[in-house]
């Protein structure tokens, strides 16, 4: 009538181990690749947040945005150039500066930014772990100035129309070694973003 072994049903002991470990591991792949999509995410804002940066200097040129010079008599006003400056030695921000030089009682662009020229509040920082990693062409003391003069946001790399035809600039995130390359052509004023291949 009744077996003196009967099975019982559920589980062993292994069985229930084995499946806590595949979840355990499932979990952690699953949460490492979150954190470094994150990490990503952090990197690819960072260089949107510069080619915007970069479009919205280059617009303030092609407007002709007048904007108040900060070391002249009040109400002096300067059509001058408009630029972001990049600095190796400062790796993780970068500034909308207002180009203009005093030659001769006229306000012109060089091209290149002079302490001074910054506009207010136009200090920008790189996401934490992001940086600038490289510049192309660089300029003394490892620093990249991209300046648009007006009437048609003409394209300076480091005060010259130089033959380059383009410049480069390249952010890392420190932590992935993930990089973004962000492209402004010289000729046709296009800037442009580029994932690591």
């Amino acid at each position: 009538m009744f077996s003196k072994y009967t099975r019982k049903k559920g589980f062993t002991m292994m069985e229930l181990l084995v499946s806590i470990f595949i979840l355990v591991v499932l979990t952690a792949i699953v949460v490492a690749n979150l954190n470094r999509g994150s990490k990503k995410d952090d990197l690819r804002r960072s260089a949107t947040e510069v080619v915007s940066l970069l479009r919205k200097a280059q617009n303030l040129a092609l407007v002709g945005s007048q904007q108040a010079l900060p070391d002249l008599p009040e109400g002096s006003k300067s059509s001058g150039a408009f630029g972001i400056h990049f600095d190796l030695n400062n790796p993780s921000q970068y500034l909308l500066f207002l180009d203009f030089q005093n030659s001769g009682g006229e306000y012109v662009p060089d091209g290149q930014y002079q302490s001074g020229e910054e506009l207010p509040n136009s200090t920008y920082y790189l996401t934490a772990g992001v940086t600038i990693a490289s510049l192309a062409p660089i300029g003394e003391n490892d620093i990249l100035d991209i300046t648009f003069a007006p009437p048609k946001a003409y394209t300076y790399f480091n005060g010259f129309l130089i033959e380059t035809s383009q410049a480069n600039i390249t952010l890392t995130q420190n932590i992935t070694q993930d990089n973004q390359y962000i492209k402004i052509n010289r000729i046709s004023g296009q800037i442009s973003i580029e994932n690591e291949l």
